[in-house]
C-alpha cells in the first residue's frame, strides 16, 4: 500500500531532500495490524482531516495527500508546482481507488477508457484547496501608518532572510518585517531549514492611495472653491489630503466653462403653421433671438431665421390645349428638389392618376384631367402628394383641385 501512495522519506524533487513523513507509514502499519475496515481506511486517507472533531490519528491519515513530489528549490514558481501537485493526486487516486489510469487524461480525452480531459480537472478541483507553499508572508497593522508589519510563521529550525526587489534587506533575518510603510516593492523571504531552502511567493507592497474625482461645469463669470482658492478657469486641478487611516487621498477636480456664443437655427415652416423652439412659439418670417437657460443654468440665446416654403399648387385644372393650366403638378422655386409621389382621387376615393419622381416645374408630367385614358368628370378631385425639399425634410401634402371645362 505505502507504494501505492507514492510514500517516500524524501521529496523527490531536485536535492531530495528528508521530510518527516514517517507518522503516515506508522498510521497504514496499524490500520493493516489492526484490521481496519477498507471504506474507514478509505475516509480517513482521503479527507480525515475534515471530519467532525477529526482525531490526530484521522488527520495524520490525511497526509495521503500530501505524499506526492514537492519541491523544495528555492526560486521554485508555485502556481506550476501546485498544478503537478493536483494532477499527480488525480493520477492516485484514480490508481488506487478507482483502478483506472485518470492520468492519461491529463492532455486529451482518454484513448480506451470512457474519461475525458474534462474528468481529469474536475477531480482535480476536489485537491484545489490543499494547502502546499503554506509559508506565506502575511501583513498586520494600518499599511499607512508605523505599525505596520510583514511576517512569516517563526520556525526555530529555520532562518531567515528578507528581500526587496530581489535585495537582500541587511539585517533583515527574523521572522518579521517593520519599518516599510515608505518603502514599497516587491518582498520576499528565503527560509533556510536542516534538509531545505525555499523562497515565498512575492508580496507587493505600496501604500495605499485613495482618488476622487470630480467634474464640475460653471458658468461664465463663476467659480468653484477647492484647495483653498476660488477657481474660475478650466482645467484640472489636485488636492492631496489624509484618510481616516493616514493614507494620502487625492482629490481630482475637472473643471469646465459653459461655452457662451448664439446658437443658430434654421427653419422653413408653411404659413399658418407654428414653428417650437423650446416652449417658445414662432408663427411668422423673421430673425428672432430666443433666450434659454442652459442644462448647467447658465444663459444661452438662440437665433432663429424662420422662412416659408414658398410652393404654388393650383386649385383648378382646365385640359383645353391651350397651353394654360393644361397639367395639374406642383410648382416651386428652388425649395423643392423631388415630388416623390403625386395621387388623385375622384370623390367616390377612386384613384385616377398616380405618378412617382416627378421634377417640379414641369408640365409634362402631372395629371392631364383623364382617368383611364378618357376624359375625366368635371368637378372636384382630391390630391396627395410628398415631396422633398432642399432641407432634405420630407412633407405629406394635400388639397383639392377642380376639374374645369
Amino acid at each position: 500500500w505505502l507504494d501505492v501512495a507514492r510514500y517516500a522519506d524524501t521529496v523527490g524533487f531536485h536535492g531530495d531532500q528528508n521530510q518527516r513523513i514517517f507518522p503516515y507509514r506508522d498510521y497504514v502499519i496499524r490500520a493493516f495490524n489492526a484490521n481496519k475496515r477498507f471504506d474507514q481506511f478509505t475516509l480517513e486517507q482521503l479527507a480525515g482531516d475534515l471530519l467532525p472533531n477529526a482525531t490526530t490519528e484521522q488527520r495524520i491519515a490525511s497526509g495521503f495527500n500530501r505524499l506526492n513530489m514537492m519541491t523544495r528549490e528555492g526560486g521554485a514558481q508555485a502556481m506550476e508546482y501546485l498544478i503537478k501537485y493536483q494532477a499527480d493526486r488525480v493520477r492516485t487516486v484514480g490508481g488506487a481507488w478507482l483502478g483506472a489510469t485518470l492520468g492519461c487524461a491529463e492532455c486529451h480525452d482518454h484513448k480506451f477508457d470512457p474519461f475525458l480531459a474534462k474528468d481529469f480537472y474536475s477531480m482535480s478541483a476536489y485537491f484545489a484547496d490543499v494547502k502546499q507553499f503554506e509559508l506565506k508572508i502575511t501583513e498586520s497593522g494600518n499599511p499607512c501608518g508605523d505599525d505596520f508589519k510583514l511576517s512569516m510563521p517563526y520556525r526555530d529550525s529555520l532562518s531567515y532572510q528578507w528581500y526587496r526587489d530581489g535585495i537582500a534587506i541587511i539585517g533583515a533575518t527574523s521572522a518579521s518585517l517593520e519599518g516599510i510603510e515608505d518603502a514599497p516593492g516587491a518582498y520576499q523571504v528565503r527560509l533556510v531549514g536542516p534538509n531545505s531552502c525555499m523562497t515565498t511567493l512575492k508580496y507587493i507592497y505600496k501604500k495605499p492611495q485613495y482618488r476622487t474625482t470630480i467634474d464640475s461645469v460653471i458658468c461664465k463669470d463663476e467659480s468653484v472653491f477647492f484647495h483653498q482658492a476660488n477657481i474660475n478657469v478650466a482645467g484640472e486641478y489636485f488636492d492631496t489630503l489624509q484618510s481616516f487611516r493616514g493614507c494620502d487621498s487625492i482629490l481630482q477636480l475637472r473643471l469646465k466653462i459653459s461655452a457662451e456664443g448664439v446658437d443658430t437655427v434654421v427653419a422653413k415652416i408653411f404659413e399658418g403653421e407654428t414653428y417650437m423652439l423650446g416652449n417658445q412659439p414662432f408663427k411668422k418670417a423673421g430673425e428672432f433671438d430666443a433666450h434659454f437657460s442652459s442644462l448647467y443654468g447658465c444663459d444661452s440665446v438662440v437665433h432663429l431665421s424662420l422662412d416659408f416654403y414658398k410652393i404654388f399648387i393650383p386649385n383648378a385644372l382646365t385640359p383645353n390645349g391651350d397651353g394654360i393650366n393644361d397639367v395639374f403638378t406642383i410648382y416651386s422655386g428652388n425649395e423643392v428638389e423631388e415630388v416623390l409621389s403625386l395621387e388623385v382621387f375622384d370623390r367616390w376615393g377612386g384613384q385616377v392618376f398616380s405618378q412617382f419622381s416627378l421634377p417640379p416645374n414641369d408640365g409634362t408630367y402631372g395629371w392631364d384631367g383623364t382617368a383611364h385614358g378618357k376624359p375625366a368628370s368635371l368637378g372636384t378631385y382630391v390630391w396627395q402628394a410628398s415631396v422633398r425639399f432642399d432641407d432634405g425634410k420630407k412633407r405629406v401634402l394635400s388639397g383639392s383641385v377642380t376639374l374645369l371645362q
